[in-house]
């Protein structure tokens, strides 16, 4: 009795390693499939994500980014050109923004105020073509006196007087780091009339110093003039304004050192569309949405900004 008790352990023992090494081999096998699982989703991951730059060139199909520059070359002067952006817009049918930069030749005595900086819409139904473009953007200027952001400071950190404040869109554009200065485009329903909606792009710009940095955000608008060219449309900005802002000062970089603290302040503004109206366009509304710092500055608590069409510019303008 006792020997028949000792074989059906031994059986049971065996039986019960030959699982265990059943389930732990099985385990693995599946541990195994998981990990290669990963591996090609990453790869997969990897292969189809975009920089930043691509991420902001989705072309019409079939199409190249040296076919949308060569559209331009009617209004550009600078042999370096290059397609800083291009997007489908969804309230025209077959519809494209692009936007291009371009720049004097490497040998010229270059200037930021030669750069040239045009918004174009293309019509891709059939064979590309231009059918609206805006002026060159590259100086114009931006509004920094109806904001509650803040103004930028120059590169010793020193206050700017705002009524001084020149500020250009060229200086949203001209850093040679695409992936970073490249425009932003914004297609929400802006819908500026009954029957009309315009577009948004927004630009970026990052001052660098020694002991800190800042970044300022604009919001531009443009809307589609029709027949100003004879038998093409202009695109026509009809709106800008800086919509956020990012500072941060730290007064010692040394380890140990009795002054080492930093300031910091980051603001953001938003944009709405109110059902008022005046001259057949609706008012755009600009509103505070948050304003932090570590300094202890204290910010209007409700601060918004109105604007209202001027029928005689063709833009909004604020309600002072």
């Amino acid at each position: 009795m006792k020997n028949i008790n000792l074989k059906l352990i031994i059986v049971a023992i065996i039986f019960i390693s030959t699982v265990c090494v059943g389930n732990s081999k099985k385990q693995k096998k599946e541990k195994n499939r998981k990990q290669m699982s990963k591996i090609e989703n990453a790869q997969k991951l990897e292969s189809e994500t975009k920089s930043e730059e691509e991420e902001n060139i989705n072309l019409p199909k079939n199409s190249s980014k040296e076919e949308i520059i060569n559209l331009f070359n009617h209004w550009v002067k600078n042999p370096n050109t290059v397609l800083i952006g291009i997007e489908k817009w969804k309230f025209r049918k077959d519809t494209y923004i692009a936007v291009i930069k371009s720049m004097p030749d490497e040998d010229a005595d270059y200037s930021i105020d030669n750069e040239q900086l045009f918004v174009g819409m293309i019509d891709a139904s059939s064979d590309l073509k231009i059918i609206s473009i805006s002026d060159n953007l590259s100086n114009m200027k931006i509004d920094w006196n109806h904001t509650l952001i803040h103004y930028p400071w120059n590169e010793e950190g020193d206050d700017v007087d705002k009524s001084e404040i020149d500020y250009r869109l060229n200086q949203f554009s001209s850093d040679t780091d695409l992936n970073r200065n490249c425009p932003r485009f914004d297609f929400h329903k802006f819908q500026i009339s009954k029957d009309e909606f315009a577009f948004g792009i927004r630009f970026e710009a990052w001052n660098g110093f020694s002991g800190g940095g800042n970044g300022y955000f604009v919001l531009l608008l443009f809307r589609n003039e029709t027949n100003v060219f004879g038998d093409m449309d202009k695109i026509k900005c009809v709106f800008a304004q800086p919509m956020k802002f990012y500072e941060f000062y730290r007064a010692c970089f040394e380890p140990g050192c009795e002054d080492h603290y930093h300031d910091e302040w980051e603001g953001e503004n938003i944009l709405c569309l109110l059902p008022s109206q005046h001259n057949g366009f609706y008012d755009i509304q600009v509103r505070k949405k948050k304003y932090v710092n570590n300094m202890g500055d204290k910010y209007p608590k409700n601060w918004k900004m109105n604007f209202h069409w001027d029928a005689k510019a063709k833009m909004y303008k604020p309600l002072d």
